[in-house]
């Protein structure tokens, strides 16, 4: 897909992704937007145009129909170089993603390929100066393994997202995923566990009780937009955002 446009995802949102539980992603405009007399967005003047202009669609770097390459963390083993390029490439579980001039079919399944678990790569990285580390940001595109097809883009403020959409963005809604991760950085309460310690007001003993940042899949996925976007849009301030749906598709 030599048209196909980049499109970076945290490390976090990738089992989502590939799972099929995450299909929909939300991007704050930049720069963000204003509301004229009328409540009407307005975007800034740019080329060479005079006066601000109402906020379009056409406005998004990603339109219906497009096809994206998604961006990931990815270990790179430089020892196999020849002429053409990298043979071997490693998602962050250990997935190998690009062997012998091909991409390999992704994999939901954490060190699916033998040796090549994360311990393993991590070792190979502190042992071997060809075995290179690259964020999400430095991904060669030639190491792409996803795909997606956007199928819809609209405007909305991040707040108005709801509990149906929400579901959409990945979280685990019905806390059974086994892909989506536990962490204390999206939870201060639980980790992610959904539930917290608590103390029974009757017999004052210790008893479990469901988190209340984390018991709407809106509360949970406010925890997650706080830990990837938080430092800059804090979801507080309810910037505006480019809505992205999508769907996998095939290399």
């Amino acid at each position: 897909m030599d048209r196909a446009k980049p499109i970076t995802f945290f490390s976090l949102l990738i089992p989502p992704i590939l799972s099929g539980h995450k299909s929909v992603t939300r991007r704050v405009i930049k720069p963000q937007p204003y509301l004229d007399n009328d409540g009407t967005p307005l975007r800034r003047a740019k080329g060479k145009e005079t006066t601000p202009q109402i906020l379009r669609i056409s406005d998004c770097r990603y339109q219906p129909g497009d096809v994206l390459y998604v961006k990931e963390s990815v270990w790179i083993d430089k020892e196999a170089i020849p002429v053409v390029g990298c043979l071997r490439a490693f998602a962050l579980d250990g997935t190998v993603r690009f062997e012998d001039g091909r991409p390999v079919v992704p994999s939901v399944h954490s060190g699916s390929d033998g040796d090549w678990t994360p311990d393993r790569l991590k070792e190979l990285y502190k042992l071997n100066s060809l075995f290179k580390f690259r964020t999400s940001r430095f991904m060669p595109a030639w190491a792409a393994r996803i795909f997606l097809h956007v199928k819809s883009v609209r405007v909305e403020r991040l707040q108005d997202i709801s509990e149906e959409d929400a579901i959409a963005e990945g979280v685990d809604s019905e806390h059974n995923d086994p892909a989506y991760p536990h962490d204390f950085s999206l939870c201060s309460e639980c980790g992610g566990m959904y539930i917290r310690g608590g103390l029974d007001e009757v017999t004052l003993g210790y008893i479990e009780m469901d988190c209340s940042r984390c018991s709407t899949a809106k509360g949970m996925f406010e925890n997650l937009w706080n830990k990837i976007n938080g430092k800059k849009y804090p979801w507080d301030s309810n910037p505006y955002l480019w809505v992205i749906e999508f769907e996998l598709a095939n290399k």
